[in-house]
Formats: structure tokens, sequence, C-alpha cells
């Protein structure tokens, strides 16, 4: 699979998911609090359900500290309707360590303004 270049998205719904998790990466939490919607239901495979905007923003704000960071490289982002699955290489960074996870699916839904996030299992 090819790595998609920023901005490259064909829908306002892919372009949401593209632009939260740019602005993930780049710790633009200003940004990401503008993309998410007050009462979002953030899941992530194998950890606990994180309930609504405020909350998820103050555990993204964790990776303010020195030497955390994530880098995302999006693989497929496509568009069905309101839904967006994408397929992405997650990379964490906690200070000279780096944990790359897979290829992930994350599906979102509520129009093209907030990101309801609902991440699945790796692929």
């Amino acid at each position: 699979m090819t790595e998609l270049s920023p901005g490259t998205s064909t829908t306002p719904n892919t372009a949401t998911v593209e632009q939260f998790l740019y602005a993930l990466r780049d710790k633009d939490f200003d940004a990401m609090q503008t993309l998410i919607a007050d009462d979002i239901v953030y899941e992530n495979y194998g950890y606990t359900r994180i309930r609504g905007g405020q909350r998820l923003i103050r555990l993204f704000r964790k990776m303010e500290r020195p030497g955390m960071g994530f880098d995302v490289k999006l693989h497929r982002n496509v568009a069905e309707g309101d839904s967006v699955l994408n397929e992405r290489t997650d990379v964490l960074h906690f200070g000279p360590v780096r944990m790359i996870f897979g290829v992930w699916r994350i599906r979102s839904a509520r129009g093209a303004n907030h990101i309801v996030a609902r991440l699945l299992r790796p692929v």
C-alpha cells in the first residue's frame, strides 16, 4: 500500500478524518477540538471507552510531554455516506522508544464537521 499525501481527500468526511489525524500528529489540540463532536464516544480496541470531547482532548494533551509524540501514515481513506473507513499505520513516540502499530481501521460518522470515532481492532 502507498501513503496518501496530506490533503488528497475526495470528500468532506474523509478530509475531516485526515485533518483530525494530522492535527493529532502536530499536537494541534485546538484544531482537534473543532473536529470532534461534543458527545463523541472514542473506542479503541482493548481500551476503555472515552465519552465526551473534553475528556478526549485531555487524554491527547498528555502527548504534550517532552519526548512523546504520534505520527500517522494513511494508506486508504474512503467514505460511504457519513461513514469513513481508513487504514493507516500509527507510530507512538515515548522518548527514544517508537512503537509502530500495523494498519488500523477507523470509522467515523456524523457528517463532515464532526468526528464520532470508533476504532476497530488492527487488521
